[in-house]
């Protein structure tokens, strides 16, 4: 089950995940929208964009690729998708989302790879 899953280990390759609004009620989406996290998690991710190094950004939802303009694709490598929650996939005409197909852990690694920086083992497994 993936709820038994760690994320230590991508956390260690550095990957950051962040959600643009930290904090939910259950099944009530977007509730805590507009109370101050959108600004804190924008700081975050102009934060991330400032550092020297190149990052990969995988913007999952049109939440997250409203900060696009916060990242400098001329050095940052953003790849921009729909978000894989259930709801997101609800939203088409089959029920099934796009974001399968849009193969952004691949594309990712093929981004780091093309930097000369390590791939992302993205399996995640139980600790």
């Amino acid at each position: 089950m993936l709820a038994d899953c760690s994320l230590v280990p991508w956390a260690r390759d550095g990957v950051l995940l962040l959600n643009t609004v930290l904090t939910v009620r259950r099944g009530k989406p977007g509730r805590h929208a507009h109370h101050g996290w959108e600004r804190l998690t924008g700081a975050i991710v102009a934060a991330v964009a400032a550092t020297p190094t190149p990052v990969v950004f995988l913007l999952w939802g049109a939440q997250k690729q409203a900060k696009r303009g916060r990242i400098d694709e001329s050095r940052h490598v953003v790849i921009a998708s729909t978000h894989p929650s259930p709801r997101s996939a609800r939203r088409t005409s089959r029920g099934a989302s796009p974001f399968v197909g849009s193969a952004p852990f691949r594309r990712a690694n093929e981004a780091l790879a093309e930097r000369g920086q390590p791939a992302i083992d993205w399996h995640l497994t139980t600790p």
